[in-house]
């Protein structure tokens, strides 16, 4: 029981890091595509 609650929160903790990743390329693209549509 013990190994399968680490289990769990080392996988809870990867899908945490993963989110993140994604929410900061996503806020990036979008900082880049304003940056690019204000200098045209």
């Amino acid at each position: 029981m013990e190994r399968r609650l680490k289990l769990l929160v080392v996988i809870l903790g990867m899908l945490m890091i993963w989110y993140y990743a994604q929410m900061l390329v996503y806020a990036e693209v979008l900082f880049i595509l304003e940056r690019l549509s204000s200098s045209f």
